[in-house]
């Protein structure tokens, strides 16, 4: 009996620690299950997979009947996720701070934050400003004055400054996230992939999101960080070119990058594609100047991730002076044995970047009072809390 019970325990256990993944990517959604071991404070992604729509996922594909939570991480078309700074100054900078004011506070921080940034995501997605969502929103910075604290409750001070994390989304988005909703025990935290992944980089930089037919721009400051544009350049712009210069279909030419990652090419041939490559990132660098805000762009402050789904090699964007980006991931959050991949996933996916996003500390705990008045606040702007 003992052993029946400790293994419903083991099952019980596994089913809140079973966190999944959805990154949206090149039109597709590649699904991540990792599994989070509390007893030793470590977390593997253990299996992945690719669906086209939402409607397809269902826990039945691996396995499980429930996931513990979900980390929804949407493309750049579909989300809009900003993190910037909002300073309040005090009717009654002498008195400490009491629930009830930081209660009024934190709603009219939300409220300038939201009106600040609420055209710029509508139009970036496309849509009306009525029909825009909160998705998320959680506090993750607090100063009175010079001073950083976690509780700003009992304490004086004239100004008050506070860090939001938001995302917004579309509202005809919301029956999808209805759909993952009942298979969900815990929360489900939706961002735009692309800024989180800028984030998780750790430093001020521009940030590239490189995918097969556009790359998103992403600037990360000392006080705002967030989407700043596109560019119609994608990894497949490499590929064109080689395919049109050898006279090959673009689809014979990862064969001829793979023999050049191999070295079974001759120099000749290397100097090529070597050459093309630099052409076509320079290509790219004269795409990013108009979008890249003024003193931002220099080449040694800008990073990359490849989100394409042609595995092209990672020393070919080296020849454009460009540095690929390089996550903070702790050592605890890796790749499990256990990994089982779907036939369609190609070989350039990066499996840094799906560990990026879920290692990232999306709500930091030390906040938590805070959040939690905040939480209550917003939650009717929030249709699917």
């Amino acid at each position: 009996m003992k052993r029946v019970q400790k293994a419903i325990a083991n099952v019980l256990h596994r089913l809140r620690g079973s966190t999944l993944l959805v990154e949206q990517i090149n039109g597709v959604y590649k699904i991540s299950r990792a599994y989070d071991a509390e007893t030793n404070r470590s977390a593997h992604i253990i299996k992945q997979k690719f669906v086209r729509n939402l409607n397809e996922l269902r826990p039945s594909l691996f396995g499980l009947r429930m996931f513990g939570s979900i980390i929804l991480a949407l493309d750049s078309h579909h989300a809009t996720t900003i993190e910037s700074g909002v300073k309040l100054v005090r009717a009654n900078p002498q008195e400490p701070i009491d629930e009830g004011e930081l209660d009024a506070l934190l709603f009219h921080g939300f409220w300038n934050f939201l009106n600040r940034y609420r055209a710029f995501a509508s139009k970036k997605l496309g849509i009306n400003e009525l029909d825009l969502i909160v998705a998320n929103v959680a506090v993750n910075g607090v100063r009175i004055g010079t001073h950083t604290v976690f509780n700003p409750l009992d304490f004086s001070g004239r100004e008050l400054f506070l860090k939001f994390r938001g995302t917004l989304i579309a509202r005809d988005f919301l029956p999808s996230i209805t759909h993952l909703s009942k298979f969900v025990r815990g929360n489900i935290i939706v961002v735009e992939r692309g800024s989180i992944l800028m984030e998780a980089i750790g430093e001020p930089v521009v940030f590239l999101e490189i995918e097969d037919e556009k790359t998103s721009v992403f600037v990360i400051g000392n006080e705002e960080s967030s989407y700043v544009g596109e560019c119609a350049w994608g990894a497949k712009n490499i590929t064109r070119a080689l395919g049109k210069l050898f006279g090959v279909h673009m689809h014979i030419v990862p064969a001829l990058l793979n023999r050049y990652t191999n070295n079974q090419i001759s120099e000749k041939m290397r100097h090529i594609i070597v050459r093309t490559a630099r052409e076509e990132m320079r290509n790219l660098i004269e795409h990013l100047e108009p979008i890249v805000p003024a003193g931002h762009m220099k080449k040694s402050a800008i990073r990359y991730v490849l989100s394409s789904s042609h595995p092209i090699p990672e020393s070919l964007f080296a020849c454009g002076e460009l540095r690929s980006a390089s996550f903070k991931i702790p050592k605890n959050v890796s790749l499990g044995v256990k990994r089982e991949l779907n036939e369609s996933e190609e070989e350039g996916t990066h499996i840094d970047q799906s560990l990026a996003l879920f290692a990232f500390p999306y709500l930091h705990p030390q906040y938590m009072p805070v959040n939690q008045l905040l939480q209550r606040r917003v939650k009717w702007l929030m249709p699917h809390a």
